[in-house]
């Protein structure tokens, strides 16, 4: 009876089926195909950081951006609810792998742009996703930390030309630490 009373508990724990186009670079739009995802999914992690994600009117699809990832490749995606998280270890393969970055550069296109500074803006304030391949890259400033300073002074080196960024620049991009 225990093992009935494990299952009866478990039965509203998200769960992975299938995928539509779960293979290719950064920016692909694919689809997860899964079980008690009507309820809402929180977060949704794909390499091991946040992936843009929306629910599809059925209820049981999820239309997924693959963020960047290091290697090329077979890569986790994560799927969570209020109930609990679903893990599959090779859910999405990397046709290449996106290890460089840019200081700045949130979007992960390796253009220092307006898009980037409101994209910070939008995770500030927002709680939005961003798109950067390394997470350092949202620390424009190199002082360790991703805050309100960060898109400002990116803000100021884009319009006003008054500041110089620390590496990796577009020019020069590096592998993630």
């Amino acid at each position: 009876t225990e093992d009935l009373e494990t299952e009866i508990t478990d039965i509203r724990l998200p769960y992975i089926v299938d995928y539509v186009n779960a293979r290719g670079r950064q920016g692909r739009i694919f689809y997860i195909v899964g079980r008690h995802l009507s309820s809402g999914v929180n977060s949704l992690r794909v390499c091991g950081r946040e992936a843009e994600f929306e629910m599809l009117a059925d209820g049981q699809t999820v239309q997924a951006v693959a963020p960047g990832c290091e290697l090329a490749g077979p890569a986790s995606v994560e799927i969570c609810t209020e109930v609990g998280c679903y893990l599959d270890e090779e859910g999405f393969f990397y046709t290449e792998g996106n290890g460089t970055w840019v200081r700045g550069d949130s979007n992960g296109d390796a253009v220092l742009d307006i898009s980037d500074p409101i994209l910070m803006l939008g995770r500030l304030f927002l709680g939005d996703m961003t798109r950067e391949t390394c997470s350092s890259a949202l620390d424009v400033n190199a002082d360790e930390a991703f805050d309100i300073s960060d898109p400002i002074i990116l803000l100021r080196f884009l319009f006003q030309g008054d500041v110089t960024l620390a590496p990796p620049l577009a020019t020069s991009p590096e592998l993630c630490p």
